[in-house]
């Protein structure tokens, strides 16, 4: 199968970061993948192709009666044909919302924790979380020595969406513990990895309406496979990681709660659950099962 993702350059958006993630899956599956910046083409180069995007990189996309779509965030009208429809599926994160307008509705199909397939419109939607960029066969349970600082690596900010306010109690303790709290944007997977990985400690704390919704952020999928204890402050992570990760809604608590555990097992247990339910791999043969 030939599959086109039409999306952002690396490091130009932080989606940049979950197509580089799909593109090294699709390819290490099997498939022919190649990954397109959004500009004008010939679109007759792209029969019987599945094609991947996101709204913000669309512009240009070839839209054809003989392709199948995979679309997260687009503007619908754009692909509004019968038969195109009909032969796309629309990519959501996933959120509470999804779970509990499956109670006692048949349009929607619970697949697998914190997945859902909704049949009810007239193109099909998933509700999936993202996940750790690291494939299968690159994830192992490794130590490494930590240092003195903590990474967060993405976005740090307040307002409705914002993180900054459930950060801070965090950012607080490890001052207090000479730990360096150190934050950083538009890295390398290797840079990640490796300062993830080399963190004292690297919480996947997500804002108030994220923790409301029961949104699940690729952060604790990426940190637990780079070998990090997972640390959250979210009951919705929690859930998803089989109870294999620290949980506290006070950060600054989190914090300590974190530097107190010596349980190696619970590490080794979450980084095999990541490296078995939580790669694109993983996402990506959900997506084809409900494209068929």
């Amino acid at each position: 199968m030939k599959v086109i993702i039409w999306g952002h350059p690396l490091h130009s958006h932080t989606h940049s970061y979950i197509h580089e993630a799909f593109h090294k899956a699709f390819n290490l599956m099997g498939h022919e993948c190649v990954w397109l910046p959004d500009r004008e083409v010939n679109d007759e180069n792209f029969r019987d192709c599945l094609f991947l995007t996101e709204g913000q990189a669309d512009k240009h996309i070839p839209v054809r009666r003989d392709c199948r779509y995979i679309l997260h965030n687009c503007n619908m009208a754009r692909y509004n044909d019968p038969v195109i429809m009909k032969n796309s599926l629309l990519l959501q994160v996933y959120t509470h919302d999804a779970r509990d307008r499956a109670v006692n509705n048949s349009a929607y199909q619970k697949l697998a924790p914190c997945t859902y397939l909704e049949t009810a419109s007239d193109c099909k939607v998933l509700y999936q979380p993202w996940a750790t960029d690291l494939m299968p066969n690159e994830i192992y349970n490794h130590a490494l020595y930590k240092e003195r600082y903590s990474y967060w690596i993405g976005t740090i900010g307040g307002g409705q969406f914002g993180n900054e306010e459930q950060l801070a109690p965090f950012r607080r303790s490890c001052e207090e513990n000479s730990i360096s709290f150190r934050h950083a944007l538009h890295l390398t997977a290797e840079e990640n990895r490796r300062l993830i990985a080399t963190s004292y400690l690297a919480p996947a704390i997500v804002g108030a309406w994220q923790l409301d919704k029961g949104y699940i952020p690729c952060r604790i999928f990426k940190n637990v496979s780079y070998g990090q204890l997972g640390l959250t402050n979210s009951t919705a992570v929690h859930e998803i990681m089989e109870g294999l990760v620290i949980c506290n809604t006070d950060t600054r608590q989190l914090f300590h709660d974190g530097v107190s555990c010596q349980n190696k097992s619970c590490l080794a247990a979450a980084i095999d659950l990541v490296k078995q339910k939580h790669t694109y791999v993983n996402r990506i043969n959900t997506i084809l099962e409900c494209l068929r």
